[in-house]
């Protein structure tokens, strides 16, 4: 197949960017075509810049202008995205609309109707805006701590949600399990539309000495904190056995303070792959 892969890349590499390159990569060794429409939020480097990534990720000319132009150079069968926010944003399914191309649509998070894309708030689950317009997205400057940014994507959330963008412009969905699966169906999306397929990890095929010390418990991931973070290292305060911690993130600064205080915790911050896989085994 011809494949037309769409992704926003963010400014601090996570999950999604390493789940859209190992499914290009797969794609590309199967012998399927593959083309890339790639931005990156890097372009977002001052106010000015992030007011107008905020107004145009309700929907984005340029971003449907650049689908438009991928779609007509690469004449894909099927349009794949990834990530839209907020540089392409949803017009971009209008695009592959009007050149008659199916799309897919990955559901990474929860920025469909969600502010701040994971549903928790004050660190609790919070679905409030699932299923309805996101006032209180606003009310409780969900995304950022900023009231502006806040408002931006609740206009986002709800002019798609008005719009049925959703329910009418994207041809399939992928969930990541059958519990977010159920999430969108309750958010409106049709339930026939939804696949699941959890994202998977390559077997790397290559010898790995195990790690001498099997002792212990390893954390690898983005440090924030709809992972746990803070849990983890409270639970660690009471517990007399090593926890090593790869990654980074906006809580990196809590976990290091935590490892200096606590000889049960070792921070080695963001390594490569070969380490974590070292680790790993």
């Amino acid at each position: 197949m011809k494949i037309l892969l769409a992704h926003n890349r963010y400014q601090q590499r996570g999950g999604e960017d390493a789940v859209f390159e190992t499914e290009r990569n797969l794609l590309t060794k199967d012998g399927h075509q593959v083309t890339v429409l790639d931005v990156s939020n890097e372009s977002i480097s001052d106010t000015k810049s992030s007011i107008k990534a905020a107004i145009g990720a309700v929907y984005n000319h340029n971003g449907r202008k650049l689908m438009a132009e991928a779609i007509a150079l690469s004449k894909p069968d099927i349009v794949h995205v990834h990530n839209f926010f907020p540089l392409l944003s949803p017009s971009i399914f209008d695009a592959c609309q009007e050149a008659r191309v199916p799309s897919v649509l990955t559901l990474h998070n929860f920025r469909l109707m969600c502010a701040n894309g994971v549903l928790l708030r004050n660190n609790r689950p919070c679905e409030e805006c699932v299923g309805k317009l996101p006032w209180s997205a606003i009310k409780n400057v969900c995304y950022r701590g900023s009231v502006a940014g806040s408002t931006a994507l609740a206009a986002m959330i709800g002019y798609h949600l008005a719009a049925k963008t959703w329910v009418n412009k994207v041809d399939c969905f992928i969930a990541l399990s059958d519990f977010a699966k159920e999430i969108f169906v309750k958010a409106g999306i049709p339930r026939d539309k939804i696949a699941v397929k959890p994202n998977f990890v390559n077997d790397p095929h290559i010898d790995i000495a195990p790690a001498n010390d099997r002792s212990g418990y390893l954390y690898v991931g983005r440090l924030s904190e709809e992972k746990g973070v803070i849990d983890l290292l409270e639970a660690w305060s009471s517990l007399e056995v090593v926890l090593t911690i790869i990654g980074d993130g906006p809580l990196s600064e809590a976990v290091k303070i935590a490892a200096e205080n606590n000889p049960n915790i070792k921070y080695v911050g963001r390594q490569n792959r070969a380490y974590v896989l070292h680790q790993m085994s």
